[in-house]
């Protein structure tokens, strides 16, 4: 690239911003995925990654054609939101309960109350 007959070097900090946040949307699939009740897995991973129809699916898993097409509706919903719920997660700072335990009142599903880290003495 030039500019006013000057050689420029790109900026390549969009470039990997854009990559982290792809790695980062990948690693919240991931680990939704490993959410996900295994019967819905199954036919997520047939269907999806193998590319297999419903048909083939459906013979894979013993299950009629109708069964397969609602268990890779009902994976792809709540694999969308456990990817959101995690990807919220990862962005909480380290130390802080989520936001719907956070001011709540009400105990967090562990029963215990939210416990505010130790100030530092000056």
């Amino acid at each position: 690239m030039t500019r006013g007959g000057e050689a420029t070097t790109p900026d390549w900090a969009e470039v990997l911003a854009g990559r982290m946040e792809d790695a980062e949307r990948l690693a919240a699939a991931r680990a939704a995925l490993d959410k996900l009740r295994p019967r819905e897995r199954e036919v997520f991973v047939l269907c999806v990654w193998s590319d297999l129809s419903y048909a083939a699916a459906a013979t894979a898993l013993g299950v009629p054609v109708s069964t397969a097409r609602s268990r890779l509706s009902r994976a792809r919903e709540r694999l969308r939101r456990l990817t959101k719920v995690e990807l919220a997660r990862r962005a909480e700072p380290a130390g802080r309960p989520p936001a719907s335990e956070e001011g709540s009142g009400r105990p967090s599903p562990s029963g215990q109350q939210p416990v505010a880290p130790p100030q530092e003495e000056r």
